[in-house]
């Protein structure tokens, strides 16, 4: 079994790469975004002790522009501010990280349209031909309850003829085909039958599309966290990436993951002509996040039965998900609630931009 990412008989963007996700959610009052408030950092309000939705402070010494917040100073003295992914140099730093560590393509989560998405793609598709980086939509359709009446026209109207994004020369194509993802089909937690799906899947596939799935971490039995009956539209994508951050913890739990589920969904899909996404995560709350290189060298060896290769993006500020760099701090959990005299956790200022995240090249923060 092939145990490596290198391939390099086929023609594309998509086999063979290293792949990010990309959010682009963060966005804060005054960044002059259509949301124009505080989103993703909080569920309401400004970011302060008690109502944050992010458990890692970022790095910010390459941003150029940021906003205040409702934490105390940092222990450097500076205040706490965070950053906004509508500011065109923050999506520009993305990329040229990207460029700088070995990351060859973004997938760009789109929920549904909106004024705010619309705009993230823009300022995506500029920085990847800046860069020299690919990039495709991913559709996420958790909460999209109206995904298969509006997904079509989106991606001809809004992304084909409005936005004109897909024209690119930076968007992504394999084998020919321009890349679509889809992911959420299948949860039990998210939206749509597998009628709708498998004619939604069929449909992007009819248009010439190569097209991916995010799919539960139990999709070849449709069991657990995987809708029944959804085989049919699971063997109708053209490569799959079942979700596995938070699926295994602890040396013992990577061994038993890649014996037990990793090994057999690779086999599974190449038996049907399907290519294999897996996720790489940088670090999982509790053993693996603390673990030493032999743990970490299990995980590398766990994800390389792909095709491809996934990580989460940099969008995201939780232990198990974040390959960003963040603050210099001995301790960069946030606070859950505010104590006497409590803020962030001191910050060195002799290095204020060295990286304690991945700011190293993303294959080998796995290893």
């Amino acid at each position: 079994m092939n145990t490596s990412i290198d391939n390099n008989d086929r023609t594309g963007d998509i086999v063979g790469r290293m792949i990010a996700g990309y959010q682009g959610w963060f966005a804060c009052p005054g960044d002059g975004s259509p949301n124009d408030r505080w989103t993703h950092w909080t569920d309401h309000g400004i970011p302060e002790p008690g109502n944050q939705k992010f458990e890692l402070y970022p790095d910010l010494a390459e941003y150029e522009r940021t906003y205040p917040t409702g934490y105390e100073n940092l222990g450097s003295g500076h205040p706490a501010r965070l950053f906004s992914s509508y500011d065109d140099q923050v999506v520009d730093t993305h990329f040229r990280w990207m460029r700088e560590y070995g990351v060859d393509v973004a997938a760009l989560q789109r929920f549904g349209p909106s004024p705010q998405h619309d705009g993230m793609a823009l300022k995506v598709r500029k920085a990847a031909e800046a860069h020299g980086r690919k990039f495709y939509i991913m559709y996420d359709i958790s909460g999209w309850n109206k995904f298969a009446e509006q997904i079509c026209g989106d991606w001809t109207r809004t992304l084909g003829e409005e936005l004109d994004v897909l024209s690119s020369t930076a968007y992504a194509h394999q084998d020919g085909k321009p890349v679509v993802c889809i992911w959420g089909m299948g949860f039990t937690d998210r939206p749509g039958s597998a009628e709708e799906c498998l004619r939604v899947v069929r449909w992007f596939v009819e248009q010439g599309c190569y097209v991916i799935g995010g799919v539960p971490n139990h999709f070849r039995d449709s069991d657990t966290d995987s809708k029944p009956d959804f085989v049919e539209v699971y063997e109708a994508f053209d490569m799959l990436s079942p979700w596995t951050p938070g699926r295994y913890r602890g040396t013992a739990g990577v061994d038993w993951y890649r014996k037990t589920m990793l090994e057999a969904d690779a086999e599974w899909c190449r038996s049907r002509g399907i290519d294999y996404l897996p996720w790489c995560f940088r670090a999982l709350r509790g053993p693996i996040g603390m673990a030493g290189r032999e743990t970490r060298s299990r995980v590398s060896t766990a994800i390389f039965y792909g095709d491809s290769l996934l990580t989460s993006g940099t969008s995201a500020y939780q232990p198990r998900m974040s390959p960003c760099s963040t603050s210099t701090t001995k301790a960069r959990r946030l606070p859950r609630r505010r104590r006497a005299g409590s803020g962030f956790p001191p910050i060195s200022t002799s290095s204020p931009s060295t990286p304690t995240g991945c700011r190293c090249r993303p294959i080998s923060t796995c290893g």
